[in-house]
Order: C-alpha cells, then sequence, then structure tokens
C-alpha cells in the first residue's frame, strides 16, 4: 500500500487489487485552486499503474462534498471513456443519502463494502 499526503487535509492510500486499483480517501476534501485536483490525481494513479478499473473506499471521508462529486464524475467520464470501470464503496448512511438523491447513480456505482464493490456482478445496492 501506498499512502500520498495530498494536502494538509486530505490523503490517499493507493494499493493494487485484482486486475483494478484501490484508492482509500481520508481527510476533509475541498477545492483549492493552489492543489492539484483530485480527478487528475487519480487519473495519474490509473496511468501510472495501466489500469483503467478503479475501486474508491470513502468511508473515512468527513462527507461526500460536492467537489468530491464533481471530481468523482470526472474520473468516471474519463474511465468509461477508455472502456474500464469505477465504483465506490464504504460510504456512510448519510453519504449514500447523497449519492441517492444525485443524478450521477448511474455513473457512480457504490456498493456497501470493499469485497462487493471488487467481485459482484450484480448492480451497485447503496445502504439504507
Amino acid at each position: 500500500m501506498i499512502a500520498l499526503e495530498t494536502a494538509a487535509q486530505w490523503s490517499l492510500e493507493v494499493e493494487r487489487g485484482p486486475d483494478c486499483l484501490l484508492v482509500k480517501l481520508g481527510g476533509r476534501f475541498h477545492e483549492d485552486p493552489h492543489r492539484i485536483r483530485l480527478a487528475d490525481q487519480l487519473w495519474d494513479l490509473l496511468r501510472q499503474h495501466f489500469t483503467y478499473r478503479l475501486v474508491v473506499q470513502l468511508g473515512d471521508i468527513d462527507f461526500l462534498t460536492t467537489y468530491v462529486l464533481r471530481e468523482l464524475i470526472t474520473v468516471a467520464e474519463r474511465v468509461c471513456a477508455q472502456g474500464g470501470m469505477m465504483r465506490l464503496c464504504s460510504l456512510s448512511r448519510r453519504d449514500a443519502k447523497v449519492l441517492r438523491r444525485c443524478a450521477a447513480r448511474s455513473e457512480l456505482p457504490a456498493y456497501g463494502s470493499r469485497q462487493d464493490a471488487l467481485f459482484s456482478r450484480a448492480p451497485a445496492r447503496l445502504p439504507r
């Protein structure tokens, strides 16, 4: 596992999974024009690892902000354009509600656990 400190308030833990890249987001994410965008950083990680399959764990973030949603949608669109897949997992109940209300549900399939996100062939089911 590789831990990347991207800014004072957030971090990425990167791990190779079975035919994909696993990234665990942590901390408090907010938009800052002086930092590298989250979407660009995730995209660079995918390219460095020669894969377009990504599972993002969200259990350690404070809350799912519009900034994080926009950045994840941007990555999902890039991954889809390359024929890859992107899945989310480990959302809090509050964040699962936010995602359910968001029009991005189909672009950001979310699973209850990392194992489900990695191996499930069934459609994503958010925790209630």
